[in-house]
């Protein structure tokens, strides 16, 4: 499987119609991209754009590779935000509630007596 079994795979994933990937990349024909698919090329000038329109890595675009390095960063640092995301949060509530703790026993006086008027 190449280039071209991907962009289809990719394509029908999308559910896009080659249309849709000519729209995306402006100077790819309709004569070369039928080219590529219909020969199941190996290499593209169209690589880059292909793989970024389609919303792919071009190692999976051009070898299949689906442990894309880049990919992999991206996702842990989704992972990571998340994460803090969710500690800050945490954070944050607890410390809001020490603050309401807080200016609550601050605010409770005792009742005035008569010596202290």
């Amino acid at each position: 499987m190449n280039i071209g079994h991907r962009i289809v795979q990719r394509l029908q994933e999308r559910q896009w119609e080659r249309k849709d990937l000519l729209d995306a990349v402006p100077d790819l024909t309709p004569q070369a991209l039928s080219n590529l698919i219909r020969r199941d090329s190996k290499r593209s000038e169209w690589d880059e754009a292909i793989a970024s329109a389609l919303d792919v890595s071009v190692l999976w675009l051009v070898y299949g590779q689906n442990n894309d390095p880049v990919a992999e960063d991206e996702q842990t640092i989704l992972k990571g935000y998340r994460l803090a995301d969710a500690a800050v949060r945490k954070l944050l509530l607890g410390q809001a509630r020490d603050i309401i703790r807080d200016h609550s026993d601050t605010h409770t006086q005792p009742e005035a007596t008569e010596k202290d008027v």
